[in-house]
């Protein structure tokens, strides 16, 4: 109602569509109705869903006038993307959809070690994911801005989050599980033994 009302446009980045958990399926505002889906612009890509990340190919849904002044503005900035990428995006397409539901079990359970391992009675707050592969943790129990805790735990545990403060948070860090199950498994007990000994 807002959208309509105000002559709003919606630019809805749906890079992590497919990478969803226990059930939840995602939904595209454009699906709504045909009103929303004319003021709608839809963003996507490759790089989550097939794990095509640093090709930098994606693509975007929307009315013609705005699908061309866009493809207008990219023409002037590059030249487009890179042959290999363009065939590869192609072979993506035709893979089996197991495939992508078997990746996105995987991350799944690397999602359910975060739960585990930094839920309750740990010195730090995990938000759950309910998509994407990225957890969101306040770590404001442990005194340190975001900026400095990301750069202490890379300093004395060699682990790499990136700080909340470019999302809005100085008291959160963003942490990938976009990686095999032993590394999560060392890197979140090192991470809640160096919260545990700032805390304490």
């Amino acid at each position: 109602e807002v959208i309509l009302r105000r002559g709003l446009t919606v630019i809805s980045d749906e890079v992590y569509e497919k990478i969803v958990f226990e059930g939840r399926t995602h939904h595209s505002i454009a699906s709504l109705d045909e009103e929303i889906k004319k003021r709608t612009v839809v963003v996507n890509g490759f790089s989550k869903t097939f794990a095509m990340t640093g090709w930098r190919l994606g693509y975007l849904a929307a009315e013609k006038e705005i699908a061309q002044a866009v493809a207008n503005l990219q023409s002037q900035s590059t030249s487009g993307p890179n042959s290999f990428a363009q065939y590869g995006a192609i072979e993506a397409l035709k893979l089996p959809r197991d495939i992508i539901s078997s990746m996105v079990e995987a991350y799944s359970g690397r999602r359910q070690i975060l739960i585990r391992t930094l839920g309750e009675g740990t010195p730090v707050r995990l938000f759950p994911p309910e998509g994407s592969f990225y957890g969101w943790v306040d770590i404001s129990p442990t005194g340190l801005t975001a900026a400095d805790f990301c750069a202490r735990l890379l300093e004395e545990e060699d682990i790499a989050v990136i700080p909340g403060e470019p999302f809005g948070s100085s008291r959160h860090v963003r942490l990938s599980f976009a990686c095999d199950e032993e590394t999560l498994q060392e890197a979140c007990t090192r991470l809640i033994a160096f919260c545990q000994q700032l805390s304490g």
